[in-house]
């Protein structure tokens, strides 16, 4: 019977869901579950998510689970060899990000682009039939590269001249129209699949969004084009109002895709997001030829003039080995380039850097140098620097084009990994909750994407919630949720300390969820990073938000009260090296370690307790997060100096600790055991120390 198809693929899903990874076997017409179930990648889908916290490990097939369900209950006139057709195509639309390391690489080797996930989903699904597809699977084939292009329309990402989408210009619907008769596939079937595939897709991300966009939706179904969109037009939807465009940004949006800047554009809004646009078009221009990299060379670093990056560049580098053996700065930039040279053998060079290639016997030297065109985008960051914007967006989106890897510097490239070896970031901030009084008026402190807020509003539905951060991105992201979800967040963009209790009034519970360690990390305090003297400001400044026997409740790393030599020895040759690492980075406090030529045992390390526990408990984060990981210092009080600051804070009226625990995540156990081995100094095993604590304060009465 047909219109089975899309309860069919849901059922497979939940069963592998449920653990059963028989269900693909010797079933090629599910690799795309199978690619969904196993993947290692982060898969989240950014229209929907704010932060990485909030990201399920398998989002893609969460993703593709939503659309499906949308598809079964979806209103219409549909057919069911319509219906059965929209859910082969929302099965496959996701595949591409889907794949263990193994296979994703073999998919780049074969010409899979993993970049455009609707082509490499479109090219998956054609391998997986095992030859030529018919003019029906042509079709299909066709239909998952084009799934999610109407929203790309709707929000100005996509060009009337890329053909990204054939019904925003006549030359695009004659040609579809071509394709589809030399298949023998009938056009009008075509146009309704494709919106009703759309539907589905929009409906994933939001289910209000397919309802305002139902005219769009329509003129799909029937064919027809849909109104072409000038510069301006793309460029009012993209940054979220009129604009005033140069002309190098005219012909951008005339000519190119910007769906990998969205995010930037939107968040820059449409006095920022111009110049933004004319920064792009400066550096899109075309590349050259690649540069090759003789076989079995070294490098040598000699960094010249690197982006800036003002902001966030004391956080981003990296060490490498020179000549003489000693170390140097390097930019992140140029590493990223040279990790791709050795793992291809060339170097893909951009507009905005230039390098040059010396070879000196068994080693290469490559020095850099900025472009006129990377002075240009230079200073452009500088200048966001001054503004009221974070710009990692923007830094995202020029990377992201140019081929540099955003996650050295964003978690984006292993988050997923942690959290699946942690326990999801809800389930251990739950435990704040019995501190939480139902009906109490409720500050969350760096809220992040919302998780902590949404689920205080879960749990505790008569709260009133507010969220206060000082990055002006977060707090955008976070009212542009509550706006489309309909949560009644209040959103505070300020430093925490600047806050004025005149304007924000008194609440009964303040909670900081793993964000007094960043204050303390990031933020300067009377002239340096890494304060402890911010601790009680931080404490103080909440008291006098706190209405009388309010609380401030505190979700962070713990250092141990005693602090003896342990023995730490790795038993993972990988994990070691990227200890030390660490170790050479670790910007908070001096480690005090014995290296294994200092101990005299191979693989060996001789540290403070808590010294290990600040490098364990920072590797588990991979290599990815180290430059940002070694920008903090988790563990910064020990239970002793919470309990020695709560003497301090106990005049009248002030704050009184009335709970403190210490735990051990147990996800750090498990990413751990068996690739280190702890011992005391007489040789005896140590368990892993405690990572978290939460301290409750109470404001007297």
């Amino acid at each position: 019977m047909r219109g089975n198809g899309c309860r069919q693929a849901l059922s497979h899903i939940r069963q592998a869901l449920a653990g059963d990874m028989s269900v693909w076997k010797d079933r090629p017409d599910l690799l795309w579950l199978q690619y969904l179930y196993a993947t290692r990648q982060n898969d989240y889908n950014r229209a929907r998510y704010t932060h990485l916290s909030q990201v399920d490990s398998r989002e893609s097939l969460r993703y593709t689970q939503r659309t499906l369900e949308h598809l079964c209950s979806a209103a219409g006139d549909w057919s069911g060899e319509e219906r059965d057709t929209a859910a082969l195509v929302l099965c496959w639309a996701e595949a591409a990000k889907g794949g263990m390391p193994r296979e994703r690489k073999a998919w780049q080797e074969q010409g899979i682009s993993l970049i455009d996930h609707a082509e490499g989903s479109a090219a998956l699904y054609r391998r997986s039939l095992g030859r030529p597809p018919t003019g029906e699977e042509g079709a299909v084939s066709l239909l998952i590269r084009l799934h999610g292009a109407l929203g790309q329309y709707l929000q100005g990402e996509i060009s009337p001249e890329s053909g990204t989408l054939p019904f925003t210009s006549p030359e695009g619907l004659t040609e579809l129209k071509n394709i589809c008769q030399r298949d023998g596939y009938p056009f009008s079937h075509f146009c309704r699949v494709l919106a009703l595939v759309s539907e589905c897709v929009l409906a994933g991300v939001s289910p209000r969004l397919a309802e305002q966009h139902r005219t769009a939706l329509d003129t799909l179904a029937a064919g027809r084009l849909l109104p072409t969109l000038s510069p301006a037009q793309r460029a009012e939807r993209l940054c979220g109002g009129p604009v005033i465009l140069s002309p190098p940004a005219e012909d951008l949006l005339r000519r190119r895709d910007l769906w990998y800047a969205d995010g930037v554009l939107r968040a820059m809004g449409p006095l920022r997001g111009p110049a933004f646009l004319e920064a792009l078009a400066a550096s899109l221009t075309p590349a050259g030829p690649p540069a090759r990299l003789p076989a079995g060379t070294l490098l040598d670093w000699r960094p010249g003039a690197m982006l800036s990056l003002k902001s966030l560049q004391d956080r981003l580098y990296f060490y490498a080995a020179g000549p003489s053996g000693g170390e140097r700065r390097t930019d992140h930039c140029v590493l990223a380039m040279a990790e791709r040279a050795m793992e291809t053998g060339r170097f893909a060079p951009t507009d905005h850097l230039a390098f040059s290639l010396s070879p000196t016997g068994t080693e290469i030297a490559l020095c850099t140098s900025l472009t006129p065109i990377g002075e240009a985008i230079d200073q452009f960051y500088q200048a966001l620097v001054m503004s009221d914007i974070t710009h990692n967006r923007a830094i995202l989106a020029v990377f992201d084009q140019l081929g540099y890897r955003p996650d050295i510097f964003a978690r984006v490239g292993n988050e997923d990994q942690y959290l699946a070896h942690m326990n999801s970031a809800a389930d251990d901030k739950r435990r704040l909750l019995e501190f939480i009084r139902d009906g109490d008026r409720v500050l969350d402190v760096g809220p992040g994407g919302g998780v902590l807020l949404e689920l205080i509003g879960r749990e505790r539905p008569r709260c009133t919630l507010a969220g206060a951060d000082v990055s002006a991105e977060v707090c955008l992201r976070l009212r542009q949720r509550a706006e489309a979800e309909g949560l009644p967040w209040q959103v505070i963009h300020s430093d925490f300390l600047a806050l004025d209790p005149e304007e924000t009034g008194r609440f009964n519970a303040i909670v900081f969820c793993s964000i007094i360690h960043e204050i303390f990390s990031y933020t300067p305090y009377r002239g340096r990073r890494f304060n402890k003297a911010v601790i009680p400001k931080i404490l103080e400044a909440a008291s006098a938000l706190l209405a009388p026997g309010g609380r401030v409740i505190i979700r962070d790393g713990v250092a141990a009260d005693q602090d003896p030599p342990v023995l730490l020895e790795f038993l993972d040759g990988e994990l070691e090296a990227l200890a030390q690492d660490y170790l050479r980075q670790f910007r908070g406090f001096p480690l005090r370690t014995q290296t294994p030529e200092e101990t005299g045992v191979p693989h060996r390390y001789r540290m403070p307790q808590n010294s290990m526990m600040e490098l364990l408990y920072t590797v588990t984060w991979g290599r990815e997060s180290l430059p940002f990981e070694v920008e903090e210092w988790y563990g910064y009080y020990s239970e002793a100096d919470w309990r020695t600051l709560a003497e301090s804070l106990a005049a009248p009226g002030g704050l009184r600790l009335v709970y403190f625990t210490q735990y051990l995540q147990p996800g750090y156990v498990e990413h751990l055991a068996g690739r280190v081995r702890i011992t005391g100094e007489d040789g005896r095993p140590l368990p892993f120390p405690n990572s978290n604590m939460v301290a409750v304060f109470q404001k007297e009465e």
